[in-house]
């Protein structure tokens, strides 16, 4: 899924969908804010969501699989911008996503 370059100026923000203390969860976490400090967007609007507190947002962002990154917007009938699912390990994917708000390529 693609969509326009997810800045601050264009209404997106981020949102991480996990599963309470999931070993990929709790990956996913540290490997959000390692690169959100490595790409210098530390100040980007975000949000985390625990899945098993709060089921909800599955249903609205239409996710399958956790943890799952996601760009939003709050207008429109379709507030996902672009999703990225996995424990955020591929880190060329991962900024790659925080830069343009598109996964990177399947090799």
């Amino acid at each position: 899924m693609s969509g326009p370059t997810p800045t601050p100026d264009r209404g997106l923000r981020l949102v991480l969908l996990a599963t309470g203390d999931a070993p990929r969860s709790v990956r996913a976490r540290g490997r959000l804010v390692e690169a959100l400090e490595r790409a210098d967007l530390e100040g980007v609007e975000r949000e985390e969501v625990d899945l098993t507190l709060d089921p909800a947002p599955a249903v609205r962002y239409r996710v399958f699989a956790t943890p799952a990154l996601l760009w939003v917007r709050d207008d429109g009938d379709d507030p996902v911008a672009a999703v990225l699912y996995g424990d955020l390990g591929d880190e060329e994917a991962l900024l790659r996503f925080l830069s343009d708000g598109r996964p990177a390529p399947v090799p």
